[in-house]
């Protein structure tokens, strides 16, 4: 048989579907939509004029927008339906003049004369107007962000000046306010209405003042994000630009700030707190359609084939600004699987204003094959990291308040860090201690951080997603052989088992046969890793919540099953769970999403 790896992608296609059943393949990703040919609807449009705007321009016997703009405002301080009319007439043109930006920046002065005069009308007229103001100028920044994406992918610079229809504009940014961060964070940033979110009913939103962007993290790359517990090359986050003009004259300044809209709800503009407007969909759509377009198999079947390629990449990686201030909520991802399958449940939290401003989400990425002690080690050493790095000494206490949520093997993964090994353990494999192992530093380091640890005092709260605590037959049937027979491992696992077997041959216990076992291994029902999680009680400090899937069993609890594990292997005596009408992929699940809410609110009043 032949090890071409083409040869085995249907093979991983289907143990994915068999393992992850209905769920994991979600359709909430993002389709391209353009926005200078809005849907037109029975009221005003952004682009056309309205009747009363028509009817102005007609008495004006003007054909050019900048004259008609000219004529019209000086009297827009007084007369709302001038100041309305030029806002129309701005945008318009700039629409029209939009696709001419490479070789004349008129669009852009005409985008920021709709954007000073809605800026100018605050207070003026009714609520309806007001609406009108916010919507035109949302739109004007968001095309002056996508002029700005024009001009990076050609080469074009941008001057600070910029010349209007009837005064230029100086542009500033503004750096220095709570939540602004510097365009230049970001590889990319891309209005939100340049995309449309399908494959959810549920849409994280917030209105306010601004304008939603998606912006594409310019930062380190894999394992360097782990090491410094930065947010990762490459991510798409959340983000809300602002414009606020100066006094009037020939040059206005135009001040723009962008804001990390998950650091912040509010903002100083013009004089006044605002909510910034927020859409918290839009980025996990747009990655997952980035994802799509990037690779035929997903990141977490490729980590299951390739655990030799991915394998560095490995690690804790925060998934917005780490802060202080907010607890942890850390995704731990299960077998062929990666942090983007929690994007869901993560839109769902983001959804709740509390949680989105008390926690701060981050996501373990490993490589699936690995058999379960050691990708939770790894995950061990990336939470003591990151609690090193940020809260030295313990000073910052919400940072040592986590709660992990892990789904199916990620539970597992999640389980093992409120355990304690010892040498209870150790002593069924190895009859000389760790420092007597014919070992390289790293190898010996290793084998002890996997036998010798204790509940991580860091964590109140763990919750288990439709977790195979006792294993599953899934592991053991075809579906099982299949998996072991195409799992890669990667080569450091390998040689540490290789090393332990062909160096250490006098200190391994009586009738231990070491093999470098896979994943699929950990997961068999009455196996030697399922048979000594049961021995390790968890720390009863630590809160514990179980949301288990049911297909529907006729009412009978013990012959329920999600499709991959059955209740008997979710079900923790004494750990209170909540069965939801779901198969494997439970994460996606609304019901599930309401369970996790209520106890992170839960969380929050202890």
């Amino acid at each position: 048989m032949t090890s071409d790896p083409i040869m085995f992608r249907p093979l991983a296609c289907l143990l994915a579907l068999a393992m992850a059943t209905s769920g994991c393949a979600t359709k909430f990703i993002a389709k391209p939509n353009n926005p200078l040919r809005p849907a037109r609807t029975a009221g005003w449009d952004v682009g056309e004029l309205s009747p009363a705007t028509q009817a102005r321009v007609k008495t004006l016997g003007l054909a050019d927008p900048v004259a008609v703009i000219a004529a019209l405002e000086p009297l827009a301080p007084r007369d709302i339906e001038a100041r309305r009319a030029v806002i129309e007439v701005a945008l318009a043109a700039g629409i029209k003049a939009h696709a001419k930006f490479l070789t004349d920046r008129g669009a852009a002065g005409l985008y920021l004369c709709a954007a000073e005069h809605a800026f100018d009308a605050r207070g003026q007229g009714s609520a309806e107007f007001q609406r009108f103001c916010r919507e035109a100028s949302r739109y004007a920044l968001a095309r002056l962000a996508s002029l700005r994406d024009v001009a990076i992918k050609n080469g074009v610079k941008l001057e600070p000046n910029i010349a209007g229809p009837t005064r230029s504009y100086h542009v500033e940014f503004r750096t220095n306010v709570p939540g602004a961060v510097r365009a230049d964070q970001y590889s990319t940033l891309l209005a939100t209405d340049r995309y449309r979110v399908v494959g959810t009913r549920d849409l994280a939103l917030v209105e306010g003042i601004g304008t939603p962007l998606v912006g594409k993290v310019n930062g380190p790359v894999g394992r360097a994000a782990a090491e410094a517990v930065a947010v990762p090359d490459g991510l798409w986050v959340p983000l809300t630009a602002t414009v606020e003009f100066g006094p009037r004259g020939p040059v206005r300044t135009a001040t723009f700030a962008l804001y990390d809209r998950k650091r912040v709800e509010t903002a100083q503009i013009g004089g006044r707190r605002e909510t910034l407007v927020g859409d918290f969909s839009t980025p996990f759509a747009v990655r997952a359609k980035e994802l799509d377009e990037q690779n035929f198999l997903t990141l977490g079947i490729l980590g299951f084939l390739r655990g030799d390629r991915w394998f560095e990449s490995t690690g804790l990686y925060p998934l917005e600004t780490p802060v202080a201030d907010k607890m942890p909520v850390v995704f731990v991802h299960g077998l062929i699987s990666d942090p983007n399958d929690w994007r869901y449940l993560h839109n769902a939290l983001l959804a709740d204003p509390e949680i989105r401003q008390r926690y701060q989400f981050w996501a373990f990425y490993y490589p699936t094959s690995m058999a379960v002690p050691w990708s939770a080690t790894r995950l061990r050493q990336g939470l003591a990291h990151a609690q090193a790095r940020l809260n030295p000494g313990g000073r910052n206490p919400n940072l040592s308040r986590m709660t992990l949520l892990g789904h199916s093997m990620g539970g597992l993964l999640s389980r093992m860090q409120i355990v304690s090994g010892g040498d209870a353990i150790y002593r069924r494999y190895f009859k000389k201690p760790p420092e007597q192992l014919r070992l390289s530093a790293s190898e010996r380091a290793m084998v002890r951080d996997m036998f010798f640890f204790q509940p991580d005092p860091h964590i109140d709260e763990t919750v288990f997603i439709c977790v195979p605590h006792q294993g599953s037959y899934l592991a053991t049937n075809w579906i099982g052989k299949i998996g072991r027979t195409i799992a890669r491992l990667p080569l450091t696992v390998i040689q540490t088992t290789a090393n332990v077997i062909t160096l250490n041959a006098d200190a391994i216990a009586a009738g231990v046969q070491f093999q470098p076992g896979t994943s699929i291994d950990s997961l068999s029902p009455g196996g030697k890793f399922a048979s000594i999680l049961q021995e390790l009680p968890m720390s009863d400090r630590v809160k514990k919540h179980s949301v288990i899937g049911d297909r529907g069993a006729g009412g009978d609890v013990w012959k329920t099953s999600d499709g991959v594990v059955p209740y008997w292997s979710s079900h923790i005596e004494g750990v209170p769970e909540t069965i939801i009408p779901s198969s494997h992929g439970g994460l996606e699940h609304e019901r599930c999403a309401a369970k996790v809410k209520e106890l992170l609110r839960a969380h929050l009043g202890r």
